[in-house]
């Protein structure tokens, strides 16, 4: 968990706000019914891009672990990397 000031953290909203598609945007909120309509194959898409981004990130994983960057004693598992154990906790906390 990091500690980062209000202005920082809209800054980095802003730039990941800018760097979604609109598409994205659309598929995101539907599948989570923030809009009630929404293709039909909405989580279809939400789920492949999914799919597409853990393969990606376990690539990229792969590719630093294979050059030494990364120790494969202390390699995370995908799971573990995109949802950290007490991540939950804590924002029940706040």
């Amino acid at each position: 968990m990091f500690k980062v000031n209000q202005l920082v953290a809209i800054q980095i909203s802003q730039k990941a706000w800018e760097s979604s598609s609109a598409s994205t945007i659309t598929n995101c909120w539907g599948a989570t019914k923030i809009i009630k309509e929404c293709a039909a194959d909405c989580l279809d898409v939400v789920k492949k891009a999914i799919k597409e981004s853990r393969m990606i990130l376990e690539s990229q994983l792969n590719t630093l672990e294979s050059s030494g960057a990364v120790l494969p004693h202390k390699r995370m598992s995908i799971t573990n990397l995109l949802n950290p154990e007490g991540e939950d906790n804590q924002s029940l906390q706040m």
